[in-house]
């Protein structure tokens, strides 16, 4: 049964990773300010995950304050990782949002010992190590613009950010299945950014309505839902490197759905990072 689950875990977090390295490209295709595209793709994750969440086992309770409050503080982190993420990716470019994003293993590394998830593992220490070294390859040293910059002070922030919820909700929220979690943390970040609509005007077509829509379903409720489900029964440390596999499937999407051909710096870096995986992952 334990390998069973540990499967499971395993397959979850890598379908979700997945998706979220998906989620990059939207940035894109979405004319939007970040604050407002991430208000919109929560609000269509909460919709998403209500449905799945009355079509399986699982029930949403809103009776218990606890949950009000896990929400609210989960919410404030999720808030600040999707839109310092998408703010990157706005101010420079996908590869250098996704690539400084994937520095967080660090980052979570060096905060497990404060949430008292274990002790820092050498072998961690040396994939962390390694991923920055593989992120170092990947990014193109000859565009040191300002934009530029902030781009990567933004994926740090949004790395930094990720670490401290992934932590957070491995601490906080062991008791909830993982689409209610999912539901309660999406639906305060919908709240947070709701004053965003006094700010800012939503002026999209019909098709990037439906992207909108698939960003906030598929590849944010579903891969929200599946990453919670396979945290919880994985190390937090672990579980961070696997999703450090986020910045070479969004190169394979953008490979796929924006025609952007990886060069042989991006495979290299990639490459590192999938060595820098397998060896703080296997047993």
């Amino acid at each position: 049964m334990d390998n069973l689950h540990n499967n499971s875990s395993f397959w979850s977090l890598q379908f979700s990773v997945m998706l979220f390295g998906g989620a990059s490209i939207f940035g894109d295709l979405l004319p939007l300010n970040p604050f407002l595209l991430v208000w919109g793709r929560t609000v269509w994750a909460v919709l998403f995950l209500t449905v799945l969440i009355l079509l399986s086992k699982e029930k949403i309770n809103f009776t218990k304050k606890e949950n009000y409050l896990n929400a609210l503080i989960l919410g404030i982190i999720l808030a600040i990782h999707w839109t310092s993420f998408f703010q990157s990716i706005q101010m420079a470019n996908v590869a250098v949002a996704v690539l400084t994003f994937s520095s967080f293993p660090l980052f979570t590394m060096f905060l497990s010992p404060i949430y008292r998830f274990g002790k820092i593992e050498s072998k961690n220490l040396l994939s962390s190590i390694v991923i920055i070294a593989g992120i170092a390859v990947m990014v193109p040293m000859n565009n040191w613009e300002i934009d530029y910059l902030y781009g990567i002070f933004w994926g740090l922030i949004s790395a930094f950010s990720f670490a401290l919820l992934i932590l957070t909700n491995k601490k906080i929220s062991s008791g909830l299945g993982p689409f209610e979690q999912a539901f309660w943390q999406n639906a305060a970040v919908s709240l947070l950014l709701l004053p965003c609509l006094f700010f800012y005007e939503i002026n999209l077509n019909l098709k990037e309505h439906f992207y909108w829509m698939l960003l906030g379903t598929v590849f944010t409720g579903l891969s929200h839902g599946l990453y919670v489900y396979g945290l919880k029964g994985t190390d937090p440390q672990k579980a961070s490197l696997y999703a450090a596999l986020e910045p070479v499937y969004a190169i394979l999407w953008a490979l796929v759905f924006l025609g952007q051909i990886p060069g042989l710096r991006e495979m290299l870096g990639g490459l590192i990072i999938l060595i820098a995986v397998r060896i703080g992952t296997k047993n």
